[in-house]
């Protein structure tokens, strides 16, 4: 027969529910498992629970939080994984401050963690675009690409992370998004060199074509994936490395 929570049950309840949510905000945000566990910790611990255990992967959260005879185990997924370091260095601001606080209540953080949450992000999809065009280009040129690839490359990448931004600040499939983006990338780099052969600019132009797509070789996650595994956290590490 199902028993009701007594009050220490419910205050449980509230505590490890935001801890949690700390730890949910700094996965989606990109950073490794270490941190992740750490920033929960840091919040627990400010928030009077007295044992705080965590496992985390790459897109899920166990966590279990003990205080007196009660516990409480929870799971969440997250579904959206990006790279925000804006957000990550909020949340670690807030984790040292309630750190150096020593002790806080609940309505506090949740309501610290809702202003982080809804932060708009720091510059425009055309300006992240834009930057991801001009690096794009960069490699085009690295890679001995002439004018032609050079603008083309930059062209295909401005509208494929453009593209790219803006549906995964919609909610879409991460996956999903990254294909269509993409198949973007590349059409518009062989739309643009394949009009101008119609104007007489004739050659070889596979140089720009790969670097179109670069955008959609982060190195966040390669770097997190390489911080992950020294310290013994390898699940999360594992995905991160393939998907970088």
């Amino acid at each position: 027969m199902p028993t009701i929570p007594d009050d220490d049950e419910l205050e449980l309840i509230r505590r490890s529910g935001v801890a949690l949510r700390m730890g949910r905000l700094s996965l989606s945000s990109g950073t490794g498992s270490y941190r992740v566990k750490a920033s929960m910790a840091r919040v627990a611990k400010a928030l009077g629970v007295e044992r705080h255990e965590a496992h985390v992967t790459l897109t899920e959260i166990t966590t279990t939080s003990h205080r007196g005879r009660s516990f409480r185990t929870e799971v969440t997924e997250v579904r959206t994984i990006g790279v925000n370091t804006d957000r990550l260095a909020e949340l670690e601001l807030l984790a040292q401050d309630v750190e150096r606080r020593g002790e806080v209540t609940v309505e506090h953080v949740d309501a610290e963690l809702d202003r982080i949450a809804k932060k708009p992000p720091l510059y425009p999809t055309w300006l992240n675009a834009m930057w991801s065009a001009l690096a794009c280009a960069a490699f085009a040129f690295l890679n001995g690409a002439g004018p032609v690839e050079i603008l083309g490359a930059m062209l295909g990448a401005g509208l494929g992370q453009g593209l790219r931004r803006t549906m995964m600040h919609r909610g879409f499939n991460q996956f999903g998004v990254s294909m269509l983006a993409g198949a973007v990338s590349s059409l518009a780099y062989l739309g643009f060199v394949h009009v101008l052969t119609f104007t007489g600019v004739n050659g070889p132009h596979e140089a720009g074509y790969v670097a179109a797509a670069l955008f959609l070789v982060p190195g966040f996650p390669w770097s997190r994936a390489r911080w992950t595994w020294p310290s013994w956290t390898s699940p999360p590490g594992w995905p991160a490395w393939r998907t970088r």
